[in-house]
């Protein structure tokens, strides 16, 4: 029963990351045609097409989906086969890295290019799977390393 439990974490957590990010691309659709300024020369919102992979840098649209799905199913079996923690933080870590991916993967596909709209200060523009896949990594990391720390002392 703890098996399920965990898959249905992972499940859930995956599911409500893609259905997340792409309602809120919809939503940036339809109302961010005209950037949004919420903050004056610091956080708008603002509708652009990255055809790019992060920080728009360019590559071939086929190269782009194959190597982002190859990355996709590599992060999940691994981190299935090789994370083992003591807490249940990894089962919504994981599935937010993955799903933010796949979210990114399927405007690519669909539209030929990611939606992003979120603009701060002069940083790139992104959108919530960036920050999924941001969070999930930086608190991973952070627990992985502490994990191992935890086992090596």
């Amino acid at each position: 029963m703890p098996s399920l439990n965990k898959n249905l974490i992972f499940v859930s957590t995956l599911f409500l990351t893609i259905l997340t990010d792409q309602w809120s691309k919809i939503f940036a659709i339809h109302n961010f045609q005209e950037k949004k300024e919420i903050i004056p020369d610091f956080f708008a919102f603002t509708l652009q097409a990255n055809k790019g992979i992060a920080f728009s840098i360019t590559f071939n649209k086929f190269l782009i989906i194959i190597f982002s799905s190859l990355l996709l199913i590599l992060v999940f079996f691994l981190s299935r086969k090789y994370l083992k923690f003591e807490y249940k933080t990894p089962n919504i870590l994981i599935p937010l890295i993955i799903g933010g991916g796949i979210s990114n993967l399927i405007d690519r596909i669909r539209l030929g290019s990611v939606i992003d709209f979120i603009s701060i200060s002069k940083y790139p523009i992104f959108n919530l799977a960036d920050v999924f896949i941001t969070i999930g990594c930086i608190i991973l990391l952070l627990i992985s390393s502490k994990f191992e720390k935890k086992h090596h002392d």
